[in-house]
């Protein structure tokens, strides 16, 4: 599960959003970069990104497959984290003295949850459940990913960037780590995790009406 993830997410959003401007402070990241101002933009995937992500999805699924299929799916455009993103993998390239592992990564959540990841990224300080140690999960499968949704259809595609793992499950002396047994990674460090797509997934099978979020289906209905 250690693959390369596929599509980098680099399209523009459409006016759903504060679009992310330089900070009147002018402070500046390891790259060089003037830090951008909080805001997101999400919009419609294209024809090619969609056919991507469907492709990424069903190539995925392996032997936890249930059927379930990418109905639709949105870019995330916040320049802010893509900012924050790049700093840190720019410090940990030269930590390593080598360019980072980065993957594509599935993450269930509730759909109430998703406008805020948008907007925010990842909070440490709201993680809940913790198994395997410390940090957000991601899985390689997204049918591992439907049951962390909380009974509703939509999920991230993340990119995640891998710097040390950790030594045990406890995930205290490095940034990441494996689980071998449910084939995902827990990325103790936000700054790791960018968020690039929302997916609504249709499932083969269901009990009664989806989890829904009424201001994230205002949303995703924008043109």
């Amino acid at each position: 599960g250690k693959g390369k993830g596929k599509g980098k997410g680099k399209g523009k959003g459409k006016g759903k959003g504060k679009e992310g401007s330089s900070s009147s402070d002018g402070s500046r990241g390891a790259f060089g970069r003037s830090q951008p101002s909080a805001g997101v933009s999400i919009s419609p995937c294209g024809a090619g990104e969609l056919s991507a992500l469907r492709s990424l999805w069903n190539d995925r699924e392996g032997a936890f497959g249930d059927g379930s299929q990418v109905e639709a799916a949105w870019i995330v455009d916040n320049p802010l984290l893509s900012y924050t993103y790049q700093n840190r993998r720019e410090e940990l390239k030269h930590y390593l003295g080598r360019e980072p592992d980065e993957i594509q990564g599935f993450h269930g959540t509730s759909a109430a949850n998703v406008l805020s990841i948008s907007q925010n990224g990842f909070d440490s300080g709201r993680r809940a459940g913790q198994v395997y140690g410390s940090g957000e999960y991601f899985a390689m499968s997204p049918s591992i990913s439907v049951g962390y949704c909380s009974g509703g259809e939509y999920m991230f595609v993340c990119r995640l960037c891998l710097g040390i793992e950790s030594s045990d499950m406890k995930n205290n002396d490095g940034d990441h780590i494996w689980v071998q047994s449910n084939k995902y990674y827990v990325i103790s460090e936000p700054s790791q995790i960018l968020p690039q797509y929302i997916i609504k997934f249709g499932r083969t099978y269901s009990y009664g009406s989806p989890n829904t979020d009424r201001e994230l289906l205002r949303v995703l209905a924008l043109p």
